[in-house]
């Protein structure tokens, strides 16, 4: 089985770099988790390419312009999209990368599974998207809930849209049943880890 994984991770040498460089300002629950998963998931016999956005943001690196790279570790294929460092053009270049390379990558239809960060909303648009178009099973791994406020509080518009695509997965990672309830209101295939 063949696993396309979508991610804002990355290797475990690269990010203990990013570790040292950035001052451990890094984020490290998802990377952890994601790694993991990963990881079984080859100690199982899988394939598994992580397409990743790496875990940066325009504070930590100034650097405008983020180049495509590839590096395998561990059994893994990472392969780090390129992208526009600066608010909006992030979006539109990851989701633009992320399809891309979902589109083109070699799959077959009943060997193949993209797994995916749902709360990335430009990752998670372009891999449902790009899955849509090549007939995939796409699986959200969803370890949070977005809108989830007290009743009378705002809800902003991104989690709304973030909650909606979250809702258009075939199959769902869940961390507990109750979140089943907001994110899977088909009744779809979901696990809890």
């Amino acid at each position: 089985m063949k696993f396309i994984y979508i991610n804002k991770g990355a290797s475990p040498s690269r990010f203990s770099e990013y570790l040292k460089k950035y001052n451990n300002t890094l984020q490290q629950q998802g990377q952890k988790y994601n790694q993991l998963l990963m990881e079984g998931l080859v100690k199982n016999g899988g394939t598994v390419l992580s397409i990743s956005t790496r875990p940066l943001n325009r504070s930590m690196e100034r650097k405008i312009f983020m180049k495509k790279e590839e590096e395998r570790e561990n059994g893994i294929d990472y392969h780090y999209v390129s992208y526009i460092n600066l608010p909006v053009f992030r979006n539109l270049s990851v989701f633009l990368n992320v399809f891309f390379k979902i589109l083109f990558t070699k799959a077959s239809r009943k060997e193949t599974v993209v797994v995916c960060d749902a709360l990335n909303i430009a990752a998670s648009f372009a891999a449902l998207l790009a899955s849509r178009l090549r007939r995939l099973h796409a699986s959200a791994i969803v370890t949070d809930v977005p809108c989830h406020r007290p009743s009378n509080a705002k809800i902003p518009t991104s989690q709304k849209i973030n909650l909606w695509l979250m809702q258009q997965f075939d199959s769902y990672l869940l961390l507990t049943d109750q979140m089943s309830l907001v994110v899977n209101p088909k009744k779809r295939p979901y696990v809890v880890l």
